[in-house]
């Protein structure tokens, strides 16, 4: 994703999680993937790959580091994530290979309208 130019923004959020955690996120187009730290150390990635066919954001991996798990990193970097897609014009649709990304759109049907079509990113 990013500006299109094959180099890293530096660019990062500040977000906070479902148990108040604040977390920095960022895109990392050169290694595809959405990057979360806590206090400047890493937290968790979700990978990603753009389907060169359709166009669309395949999400191909969620991971939140150990010992963060169950503070809400992962939905906090997928809200992001999703809200990336969103936001960037140049970007349609979005499939979901991941389980946890999965499972958070059913749970947040805001996001329903991002989903490419079944056959898509295949």
């Amino acid at each position: 994703m990013g500006d299109g130019s094959g180099q890293q923004q530096d660019e990062s959020t500040q977000v906070v999680t479902q148990d108040g955690t604040t977390i920095r996120v960022s895109d990392d187009p050169d290694r595809s993937r959405f990057e979360a730290s806590l206090d400047g150390e890493p937290a968790g990635i979700i990978d990603y790959r753009v389907d060169e066919v359709s166009g669309s954001i395949v999400i191909s991996h969620t991971q939140t580091y150990p010992p963060l798990g169950g503070r809400g990193i992962a939905s906090a970097l997928t809200r992001y994530a999703l809200d990336q897609v969103r936001n960037d014009r140049g970007l349609g649709s979005v499939v979901l290979q991941c389980p946890f990304s999965r499972d958070f759109v059913a749970a947040h049907p805001e996001y329903a309208d991002l989903l490419a079509p079944p056959a898509a990113g295949l």
